[in-house]
């Protein structure tokens, strides 16, 4: 991987897994995988939302072509889709694209911050030039270092400020704690993604408006912490992918192409 700071804001999607790199049946139809928010899935006019997005999406053949598909439509459309290990697959490598680690870095961090390192790898694709950050993910992830005691609190504070929301408890344990932060800050992340591909359609100028102002808030420092968009503002999103749905499918479809060809994937034998 490279340890490039990450360009959240330049992906297509942020992770990938090859078939190689997942155990799954002879007859899974699944060709690879992505991790990538707000993408229109092929069977968009099977969802129940307007929007018609994945998550998690699966490369298979379909209609003379490639298509990407989310979860419960690969299971629905093709016969032998196996998508848990794929969404397995990728659950352990969305976190730390752009840090440099690859899937076996648990092999040189203590186990006390295995759930850590997750956390820190999600920030610095939203903020890549927290240097601190960025020091102390390759101080832990080495040989098995551990943290300074003021290290530790600094970090403490790092993962307070943009963990925490109103919700956050301060007496909750440690574990309920990261839970919470890593939800937080996943959806953040999520967002930031989402938002990110918005902004680079074609779109009208009240709307491009609207995008840019969720962009700012949901990276901004509110008090002792960065905000995260309202459940009002998250709707919002998802009512801006729905209304540009038209643009969204040719730029999936464009996407599954692309990484058809990225890939040197080639068509299933009938």
């Amino acid at each position: 991987m490279s340890t490039q700071p990450f360009k959240l804001d330049r992906r297509a999607y942020i992770a990938f897994v090859r078939r190689a790199d997942v155990k799954t049946t002879p007859d899974d139809p699944i060709q690879l995988g992505i991790y990538a928010p707000g993408t229109v899935c092929l069977y968009w006019f099977d969802h129940d939302r307007g929007a018609g997005s994945f998550y998690y999406g699966f490369l298979v053949w379909a209609r003379d072509c490639w298509g990407l598909v989310g979860f419960d439509c690969a299971k629905e459309h093709f016969h032998g889709a196996n998508p848990q290990p794929w969404e397995t697959a990728l659950d352990q490598r969305h976190p730390l694209v752009g840090t440099g680690l690859g899937v076996n870095w648990r092999n040189r961090t203590l186990r006390k911050y295995w759930r850590l390192v997750p956390l820190m790898g999600m920030i610095l694709q939203v903020e890549p030039n927290k240097d601190i950050l960025r020091g102390y993910l390759n101080r832990v992830t080495t040989r098995k270092r551990t943290f300074t005691p003021p290290e530790t609190k600094t970090l403490q504070d790092i993962l307070r400020e943009r963990g925490s929301d109103e919700h956050t408890a301060d007496h909750v344990t440690r574990d309920q704690k990261i839970k919470s932060y890593l939800k937080v800050i996943k959806a953040r992340r999520d967002l930031a993604f989402r938002l990110a591909r918005l902004a680079a359609l074609d779109l009208d100028a009240d709307d491009e408006t609207k995008v840019a102002s969720l962009q700012a808030f949901n990276t901004q420092r509110r008090g002792k912490r960065i905000s995260s968009l309202t459940d009002k503002q998250v709707r919002m999103v998802g009512a801006i992918e729905a209304q540009y749905l038209d643009q969204r499918i040719e730029v999936a479809d464009a996407l599954a192409q692309a990484l058809g060809r990225e890939f040197r994937l080639e068509p299933p034998q009938r």
